[in-house]
């Protein structure tokens, strides 16, 4: 009785609060059906790292888009192997009322090279915790295979004993929402929100810049791998994932835009020559006639959070930047229709 009562709160703070309820674990509000079904028609679907979570401001992209609404679902460690995973679950899943008007893609070179320093924490959340799927990941691409009933049963049991962080951010969503409507503090309501949000730094201070620095040169550290990556040996990689997405988008109807992120000034010195353009120059061949953004030098050092990640005025002023372009190529197109 109290999982069926919290759930329902949940739903509510989720669709009628505009609340992220999974806050330290993205990964897992694929599982939840209430944030998918019937919520495609007019959805900007925003995928892609980290970087992408804290960049991809929704409330930004629904005041310059109003008849969209945005939805933020980049994840931690997420590569473009995890975002075609999610699209698959959802299309499988939840079926055409799911699938969104917009896909919006934010990459950068470990996105699509498909580093990660973990095992993908997506993956062991649909085995742990899908009651539709299991993941197939020994063939090149990872496979969504139906569950037996047992096993289904068995997955939701678990799902419904991991439910503690949706609903503390269920309680702080409705605890917000009073706070609001008897004493409209802004410094209070701003306190409240943390958590409430996709963002996970945009309420902390810049991290010093030297070590950040160091971070960046570190051995061991994901960054050596990423700066190490030889785009031109894993082109047929790319294609392939790059069209995967693009053949999704085709299929559901769905208008897709790519955007590659924005890099501190220390990252980019980083890279060997030339490694960095062949990157970019591998993507425009797999990517086609898709429209697509680059802001890798876009934003100032002192518009970063960390070695990687953009401070909140910094994640403003892309998210305006990649409205902006979104409402251009829609007014383009409804140009060209009349």
């Amino acid at each position: 009785m109290a999982h069926t009562t919290m759930a329902s709160f949940a739903r509510i703070a989720e669709t009628e609060l505009g609340a992220y309820t999974w806050w330290q674990e993205e990964y897992l509000q694929l599982l939840t059906p209430s944030n998918y079904i019937d919520r495609g028609a007019d959805r900007v679907f925003m995928y892609g790292p980290s970087e992408s979570r804290e960049a991809f401001i929704p409330e930004v992209f629904n005041e310059r888009l109003p008849k969209h609404r945005a939805y933020q679902h980049s994840q931690s460690i997420g590569t473009i192997e995890d975002g075609l995973v999610v699209l698959d679950y959802i299309e499988q899943a939840y079926g055409d009322s799911a699938t969104p008007k917009v896909l919006l893609f934010g990459i950068t070179t470990r996105f699509i090279s498909n580093i990660r320093n973990m095992p993908s924490p997506l993956y062991k959340a649909i085995n742990r915790y899908s009651p539709e799927f299991r993941l197939d990941d020994s063939g090149e691409r990872p496979n969504l295979v139906r569950r037996g009933l047992w096993e289904s049963l068995r997955a939701r049991f678990a799902f419904l004993c991991r439910q503690q962080q949706r609903y503390r951010s269920t309680i702080r969503a409705f605890l917000r929402e009073a706070v609001a409507r008897v004493y409209p503090n802004e410094k209070l309501l701003d306190r409240l929100r943390v958590s409430l949000t996709p963002s996970k730094y945009h309420h902390l201070s810049r991290r010093p810049i030297e070590g950040t620095k160091q971070w960046l040169v570190a051995p061991g550290s994901f960054w050596e791998e990423v700066h190490a990556w030889e785009p031109e040996k894993n082109q047929n990689q790319i294609n392939k994932d790059l069209t995967t997405l693009i053949e999704f988008a085709r299929r559901h109807g769905s208008e897709l835009y790519i955007v590659n992120m924005p890099e501190l000034s220390w990252n980019r010195i980083l890279y060997p020559p030339g490694q960095y353009e062949s990157y970019l120059a591998a993507v425009k061949d797999a990517i086609r006639d898709t429209p697509f953004l680059d802001l890798r030098t876009f934003l100032s050092d002192d518009s970063f959070y960390d070695s990687c990640h953009p401070t909140l005025q910094g994640s403003i002023e892309i998210s305006q930047k990649i409205a902006e372009f979104i409402a251009q190529d829609h007014n383009s197109h409804d140009g060209r229709a009349k």
